[in-house]
């Protein structure tokens, strides 16, 4: 288990931005095409992901590539409200130093969706966001993880 010891956040430069942003389009465009090659050529090894079907197989967190590929398409395919929320709004791009005890610091570039505001769900209900994850890598961003707040 990797615990988290701190996070700092960190400017995306212009430049990141766009390739950032081109590397996320790519990736989207290859979830509607099923297209899983590139998927994987976007995507590290292995990725972070609770976003399975309803099978007790789908809450293991960490995915090889090739059935996250499989994995994702699904997911989106399901999830009718991400999937337009996705290719209608503008996601916020924040960058977030983290350093992890026993591992080497690394930065996370994410692109934040707000799924529900507040009071949607219910009232008195916080909203929740996902956040879709990304390494730089040798001047190429690959994609390492999603996750959710709450």
């Amino acid at each position: 288990m990797t615990i988290l010891s701190k996070a700092q956040e960190v400017k995306i430069n212009y430049n990141d931005s766009n390739l950032l942003m081109s590397t996320w389009n790519k990736f989207i465009q290859a979830i509607d095409n099923s297209d899983r090659k590139t998927i994987k050529s976007l995507s590290k090894d292995s990725v972070e992901c609770y976003c399975g079907n309803d099978s007790i197989e789908s809450d293991r967190p960490i995915w090889a590539v090739d059935s996250f590929s499989r994995l994702i398409i699904s997911y989106f395919e399901t999830n009718l409200k991400l999937n337009k929320i996705v290719k209608t709004e503008t996601p916020q791009l924040i960058a977030n130093r983290v350093d992890w005890v026993k591992n080497k610091p690394e930065i996370i570039y994410s692109l934040v969706y707000v799924l529900y505001k507040p009071n949607e769900i219910a009232p008195g209900h916080e909203g929740g966001s996902i956040f879709f994850e990304f390494n730089k890598i040798k001047n190429k961003f690959v994609f390492r993880s999603i996750s959710t707040v709450p």
